[in-house]
């Protein structure tokens, strides 16, 4: 997936790994380290825009390449991944070694396989792969990978190589962090519902002023003026301002869904909203259709082109809001959608309770505090046979008397705590 929704990066096309990392890096402080898990694709591509962009800020510290299904457990992956450490260089500061920027063949090419080239830093440093370069069939025909070692426990060959990472290379100047402090600039103010605006989201604030949050932050978006070819022309502010309600609500419908809450009001205020929109601009996926003749070849292209939705696609929710109508080009009508009449999520499953601790994850998820009685509640049990199998899960602040979760409570003046 190519981001395209931060302008800022938009133009450089990258991958959303790629454009993770860089953004991180962009927003690391001078010195400071920085560690990502990505797919090989970041080291190896071909296409080192990604590498030199990043390098521009940042050195490549170290690099550790785990073998093909080291996450299959966790993320249901055979992808080979990488484990990159950074850090950004000072003002003023040289850039360190950049042959990481280019890839070296490992492996040259016979006649049964491709050549293995990878990036030049893993070339240079095998002992921080932790299994060997290879060649597997993919969908695509031949492709890379790296084979787990035969007889190699992964849990003792990272820390190993973790250990042989580089020491005390930070240098930077750590500030202490304000919890308390105000809103940038009255950001705040702006924000509506700050937690459910997303990057690249449109959203209107309290002044009424159009806003799209840029780079973590709200922006005004600025109105086309006479013939300045600067800014938002008029009509598509219009359109971006009826769609907002619509995204809204199809988040509310959804939302409600989701935790099994009365969803009707919601899908109410969606009819109201999409009415509001397709009464003026028509439907949201409403196509004009255009052909050409390459002169040439005689060639007819056809072109289709979304006036409505072209405003919205920085939007994140751009084709969720798309999907709510069923459409028909023919006419160019559309009809609501499945979502504004009918359950569309299924309801949450109910929790499987069989032991103390499955209660106690239920609990803390539902009210987010341990709660003993409630615990023993769910168990049909007594509190004291609950606290006696949740053992060392669970402990009693000698100072409130309230029960804590192990990881709540052994932490800060563990020692006091022990010593009560």
């Amino acid at each position: 997936r190519t981001v395209r929704s931060d302008r800022a990066y938009r133009s450089m096309g990258l991958r959303l790994h790629d454009y993770f990392i860089a953004r991180s890096i962009d927003l690391l402080k001078p010195g400071g380290l920085a560690a990502f898990v990505s797919s090989a694709g970041t080291m190896d591509k071909a296409d080192c825009s990604a590498r030199e962009h990043i390098a521009k800020f940042a050195d490549l510290v170290a690099a550790i390449r785990l073998p093909q299904g080291s996450f299959q457990a966790d993320a249901g992956t055979d992808v080979v991944v990488d484990i990159l450490f950074f850090r950004k260089r000072k003002p003023g500061e040289a850039a360190g070694d950049i042959t990481w920027l280019d890839t070296d063949e490992v492996r040259p090419a016979d006649s049964d396989e491709i050549a293995i080239r990878v990036n030049r830093w893993f070339a240079g440093h095998p002992d921080f792969v932790l299994g060997a370069h290879a060649v597997t069939s993919g969908p695509f025909g031949e492709a890379y990978t790296c084979l787990p070692h035969p007889g190699v426990d992964l849990a003792e060959a990272l820390p190993a190589a973790i250990s042989r990472l580089p020491e005390a290379i930070y240098d930077g100047e750590p500030e202490a962090i304000d919890r308390d402090g105000d809103d940038i600039d009255g950001a705040g103010e702006s924000l509506p519902n700050a937690p459910a605006i997303r990057e690249g989201g449109y959203f209107i604030a309290s002044n009424t002023a159009l806003m799209q949050m840029v780079d973590g932050g709200p922006v005004t978006l600025p109105l086309r003026k006479g013939r300045s070819a600067d800014g938002v022309p008029d009509k598509h502010a219009r359109i971006i301002r009826k769609l907002i309600p619509i995204r809204d609500a199809v988040r509310e419908v959804l939302k409600a869904q989701e935790l099994d809450r009365p969803w009707k009001p919601a899908q109410i205020k969606l009819r109201i909203a999409w009415s509001n929109f397709v009464r003026v601009f028509g439907p949201i996926n409403t196509t004009v259709v255009s052909t050409s003749e390459d002169p040439e070849t005689g060639e007819v292209r056809e072109t289709h082109r979304r006036p409505n939705l072209q405003p919205f696609l920085d939007d994140p929710d751009c084709w969720l809001v798309a999907s709510i109508e069923d459409y028909d080009l023919e006419t160019d009508t559309a009809r609501p959608g499945p979502i504004f009449t009918e359950r569309v999520i299924a309801p949450p499953s109910a929790p499987i309770i069989t032991s103390a601790a499955d209660a106690l994850a239920v609990v803390l998820n539902e009210r987010g505090h341990v709660d003993v009685d409630h615990i023993a509640e769910l168990l049909h049990a007594d509190a004291d046979a609950v606290i006696a199998e949740l053992d060392d899960a669970i402990y009693r602040d000698p100072e409130s008397g309230s029960w804590q979760t192990a990881d709540a409570y052994l932490s800060g003046q563990v020692r006091d705590k022990l010593k009560a």
